[in-house]
């Protein structure tokens, strides 16, 4: 067992007070021994610990390059997914934009068909009247056919959806070809 810290300390102060001092008795060369190895040792651990300290700093550098280089692949992963975002967003805006205008078109569609129904039956009615009035009645009567079974196609001859002025024209021929 060496010594250590201070014990050394005041064993190294005795043994170079004593020679300085011829003191007597006079330090043996196994006390003599025994300070130096205890001095290569403290020595020895300085240096253990220096290399160590100095393993532990090359180590944590590393580290900090290996964390450096996974923040930096991060980030540029971070913007790439922050750019497909957009490209995303904007793709669904567009999408979205694209269903609203089909939609607008299918509904605009939708009414030009319906109008074009009710056009057809409106004309059928006055081709009904008019056929009443040159005293047609039979022809009257299947053109005023025609007219209640274009009126049915569009939803029902009372539909909201057909106008009254249809509607009491298709009746109106009806009644007066059955007459």
């Amino acid at each position: 067992m060496l010594l250590w810290g201070s014990e050394f300390a005041i064993a190294q102060k005795w043994w170079q007070t004593a020679l300085a001092e011829n003191k007597q008795p006079a330090p043996t060369a196994l006390q003599q021994t025994f300070i130096e190895e205890s001095h290569k040792a403290i020595v020895a651990a300085e240096a253990a610990e220096k290399q160590r300290q100095a393993e532990l700093l090359r180590l944590q550098e590393e580290k900090t390059k290996e964390a450096e280089a996974r923040l930096a692949e991060q980030k540029k992963s971070a913007r790439l997914q922050q750019r497909f975002l957009v490209v995303a967003t904007v793709l669904g805006a567009l999408s979205l934009l694209g269903c609203v205008v089909s939609s607008f078109m299918y509904i605009r569609a939708t009414q030009s068909k319906h109008q074009a129904k009710e056009a057809t039956a409106e004309a059928l009615a006055k081709s009904s009247v008019a056929l009443f009035a040159d005293n047609k009645k039979l022809d009257a009567l299947l053109e005023a056919l025609r007219a209640k079974q274009a009126l049915q196609d569009i939803k029902g001859v009372f539909s909201k959806e057909s106008s009254i002025f249809q509607r009491l024209t298709v009746l109106s021929s009806l009644a007066e070809a059955i007459v």
